[in-house]
């Protein structure tokens, strides 16, 4: 099964949310058992541009 991954169960898992952790661990743990395929968007990994200052 073809999974899109929502940004947040990325967040809870990185940042240790309660009480989301728990079941957004496991959707990973899924993916790394291979019993989904799981996919993010690409916004989701993308890198924030540095600040820019204005003068």
């Amino acid at each position: 099964m073809k999974v899109l991954i929502d940004t947040n169960i990325i967040v809870d898992v990185a940042l240790d949310r309660d009480p989301f952790f728990t079941d957004s661990e496991q959707v990973l743990r899924f993916v790394e058992r291979q019993e989904i395929e799981g996919y993010i968007s690409a916004s989701t990994i993308s890198i924030p541009s540095p600040k820019i200052e204005l003068v």
